[in-house]
C-alpha cells in the first residue's frame, strides 16, 4: 500500500513576466499594452512513488486588470504590516 502524500497547493518552481504591446491592423496607432505572465508549477504527486506533473500556464493581463490586482496586493501588504505591528 502506497502512502498518501498531504494535499496542498501546486508549487511555483519558475515564472517570467513580459510587456506586450499590440496595435490592431486597422488602426496602427492605437496600441494595447498587457503582461503575460508565465509560470512553470509543479502539481502535487497523489502516490510518494509516482513523479509530480509539471505544466505551464500562461495568463494574460491587461492594464485594468494588472492595476487592480497590484491595488488589492497593496492592501494585503498593508493590513499584514498593521497586523504585524501590533505586539
Amino acid at each position: 500500500m502506497d502512502c498518501q502524500v498531504p494535499v496542498g497547493p501546486p508549487r511555483l518552481l519558475d515564472f517570467s513576466c513580459h510587456v506586450l504591446s499590440k496595435a490592431p491592423a486597422t488602426d496602427p496607432g492605437n496600441t494595447t499594452t498587457s503582461c503575460l505572465l508565465q509560470l512553470k508549477v509543479q502539481e502535487n504527486e497523489t502516490k510518494v512513488s509516482e513523479q509530480p506533473s509539471v505544466s505551464t500556464v500562461t495568463v494574460e493581463l491587461t492594464r485594468p486588470t494588472l492595476d487592480t490586482l497590484l491595488d488589492g496586493m497593496g492592501r494585503i501588504r498593508d493590513q499584514l504590516s498593521s497586523v504585524a505591528g501590533r505586539k
